[in-house]
């Protein structure tokens, strides 16, 4: 079994911010988490709710890099639990949101988000470049893990060829809006029971920026079942993932008609 912890935290201008951090600390410490999954790109404001027309680009992603670097030092304090979340980088000149994995003292870039949305409170293909599209499994904590930041979600194509692959469970930081959770929960669902494996999503809480964040993070299992799901009330949650259950899925219906049509 390895322990999985998700959350809900506030926006990063939020007063309640490091105390929130701090007791998730205290949580993952608690439960023995193994590994531990942040929101999308936590410690900065959410830049893509501003108008980039209207806004010094790179002068503010230069500061939400820095604000990450910052505060990836303090993702120590999870030790030995593995941490994975995103961050804002500068890369041969252009701007990218990277998934990270943090273990052993070290930060390492596992992933490019990919899929960009562009629309109000969320510019995001205004502010910053895709990925190339690559996706790739890594294995930490004792798990074959698929990167997946937000949008990433619903490109079921690259989440079947992670199934493929064998991973055991997908991570999803994310940034969506309340209105929308939902829509988000099923996706989760699915694209879980798609590459029969297990499903960690952790989500931005409160308001900022003019955005309602949805909060709820949530861990789902290979056939969908909602294991856990965080609250205003219970930011936190941890589950007891089973990789043998996960490779045990990839064999059972839906995961196997696919295989025979070549999917």
């Amino acid at each position: 079994m390895v322990s999985v912890t998700v959350c809900e935290l506030p926006d990063f201008e939020d007063e309640t911010f490091d105390s929130r951090f701090d007791a998730l600390v205290d949580h993952a410490d608690a439960n023995d988490t193994d590994l531990v999954v942040l929101p999308e790109m936590p410690f900065s404001p959410w830049l893509s709710a501003r108008d980039p027309a209207a806004s010094a680009v790179d002068d503010e992603w230069k500061r939400a890099v820095d604000a990450h670097e910052s505060w990836l030092s303090r993702l120590e304090a999870f030790a030995p639990a593995t941490v994975v979340g995103s961050r804002p980088v500068f890369r041969d000149g252009a701007r990218y949101n990277e998934g990270f994995v943090h273990a052993d003292g070290e930060t390492r870039g596992v992933h490019v988000k990919s899929y960009l949305p562009d629309e109000p409170g969320f510019e995001e293909a205004s502010w910053y470049d895709a990925g190339d599209g690559s996706f790739d499994s890594v294995t930490t904590a004792g798990l074959d893990v698929g990167p997946l930041v937000c949008t990433d979600l619903w490109a079921s194509n690259e989440v079947r060829r992670y199934g493929r692959a064998g991973v055991d469970l997908l991570v999803n930081p994310r940034v969506t809006e309340r209105r929308t959770t939902e829509k988000w929960l099923a996706g989760a669902r699915t694209m879980g029971v798609l590459a029969g494996a297990y499903l960690a999503s952790s989500n931005r809480s409160g308001s900022a920026e003019g955005v309602t964040f949805g909060g709820a993070g949530w861990v789902t299992s290979p056939d969908g079942t909602v294991l856990a799901r965080t609250d205003e009330d219970h930011p936190f949650a941890t589950v007891d993932v089973d990789p043998a259950v996960a490779e045990r899925a990839k064999s059972t219906y839906p995961r196997d008609a696919l295989d025979r049509a070549g999917q």
